[in-house]
């Protein structure tokens, strides 16, 4: 149990360099998992001991302080896993991808009934979204939908997907993007 952290001088503030650069706070979870089953287990330890003192007063002042003091820790730790889960959001991956996959799926059986071929080409590295999933798979049921009604019997659809990016202007020091506005 015993490990030294080495915090980089330069490098990313969080990042626990012996664990491949995974930031400390997604460690916390196992971390505090490991302290609750030691905490069982000093209550267990506790449970074992009934009946071993030759006061009865002071066996109750003993069970009363390591079951408070447990609870008082389990109390902390619980908090602490609570905060975690909601300043450290869900990690996601390809939610576009799979929503518009979603959204294909809902319109297959349409596809080839009309007899329409779809092509997809899909970017590796789309970055993920802001927008709350409900509101993205709406659009893209929504989008698909008219777009199968719309498309003519033996036709096609595409659906690509790319990042968008601010593109400098090197000349003017502006970015694409503002130009446009």
């Amino acid at each position: 149990m015993d490990r030294i952290v080495e915090r980089p001088a330069g490098g990313e503030a969080g990042k626990d360099k012996a664990n491949d650069g995974v930031p400390i706070v997604r460690l916390l979870p196992d971390f505090v998992g490991q302290i609750k089953v030691s905490l069982g287990s000093i209550r267990n330890m506790a449970q074992l001991l009934r009946g071993g003192f030759k006061e009865l007063e002071s066996e109750r002042y003993f069970q009363h302080t390591v079951a408070e003091d447990i609870a008082k820790i389990e109390s902390v730790l619980n908090g602490l896993v609570n905060f975690m889960k909601i300043s450290s959001p869900a990690i996601k991956s390809n939610t576009v991808h799979s929503l518009l996959d979603e959204a294909l799926d809902g319109v297959r059986e349409s596809l080839q009934e009309k007899s329409i071929r779809h092509v997809k080409e899909f970017h590796n590295d789309l970055p993920e979204t802001v927008v709350h999933e409900e509101q993205l798979r709406y659009i893209f049921s929504s989008v698909l939908q008219y777009a199968v009604a719309s498309a003519m019997p033996k036709g096609s659809i595409g659906i690509w997907t790319r990042p968008v990016a601010a593109q400098t202007d090197k000349a003017l020091g502006q970015t694409a993007i503002s130009r446009l506005s």
